[in-house]
């Protein structure tokens, strides 16, 4: 009986150790904070401040030095409010810092949908609320190769979106402006962009359509979300534009599909 007593506390034991050896190994070691310069500095001038303000108390003790006590109070009163100056703009840099780093990580996009009469959505791919998301699509109709401005597609503004949410479609060619200027068979290029206030780095897009086949649309890895648009649009420029756009490498093209319906029951 007590041989099993035994072999039974003996295999707790070792269940225990190996446990906390498990958890020794899978232990995420914790950074040790590194000071900025203007943490040690506030430091420096810290000790300095309790330094003197020993002196002047050892100053105003001994006889005859007094004026010496009161210049060293000032200089304490100066180190007291350079410290505090100092601690203020440290609060500063490392607001603007957290506040770039969090822009970084936040991002806005866009996505065309529908093969037909391609539309847009406007997508939020932070884990925060964003907000006034601006967004322009320039095209123009390829059939339409005296005209020499791009259709009347306004720009836009989505007032809000939730993390992870999308907003739209956004229909491009409903408007009298822009239906009179497109039919089915048509070929429409351009560009499109997507910005809004607190994300860094926006994104622009070239945009292929093909009225009644729906088309393509690829990201430009370049820039901030810039609408990249011809400085003319007198016909050699926009024909030496219309060719950079196109080429476009098929891999980098995602098509524009239609979306998938939603088969889910609402409760």
């Amino acid at each position: 009986m007590n041989k099993a007593r035994r072999k039974k506390r003996n295999a707790k034991h070792r269940a225990i150790r190996k446990t906390s050896e498990q958890s020794s190994i899978n232990a995420v070691p914790i950074k040790a904070h590194q000071p900025t310069m203007m943490e040690i500095a506030i430091q420096i001038i810290a000790a300095l401040a309790a330094i003197l303000t020993v002196v002047v108390g050892v100053l105003f003790i001994l006889p005859g030095h007094r004026d010496a006590a009161i210049w060293t109070s000032c200089t304490v009163v100066c180190l007291i409010v350079i410290g505090t100056f100092c601690w203020f703009q440290d609060r500063a840099w490392k607001a603007d810092k957290l506040q770039a780093e969090a822009s970084e990580n936040r991002e806005v996009a866009l996505r065309f949908v529908y093969t037909n009469w391609p539309a847009l959505m406007i997508e939020n791919r932070s884990n925060v609320t964003e907000k006034d998301i601006k967004w322009a699509v320039v095209l123009w109709n390829l059939n339409l190769p005296d005209r020499a401005d791009p259709l009347p597609i306004p720009a836009s503004t989505q007032d809000w979106l939730n993390p992870g949410t999308s907003g739209g479609p956004q229909g491009l060619f409903g408007s009298p402006n822009v239906a009179s200027l497109v039919k089915e068979g048509d070929k429409l290029l351009g560009v499109a962009s997507v910005t809004a206030p607190n994300v860094k780095n926006g994104k622009s897009y070239i945009v292929s359509i093909q009225i009644g086949k729906g088309g393509w649309y690829s990201e430009i890895k370049t820039g901030k979300g810039e609408l990249r648009v011809p400085t003319r649009f007198d016909r050699e420029t926009k024909s030496v534009y219309f060719e950079m756009l196109q080429t476009v490498k098929e891999s980098d093209r995602i098509p524009i599909t239609d979306p998938k319906p939603i088969t889910d029951p609402i409760n």
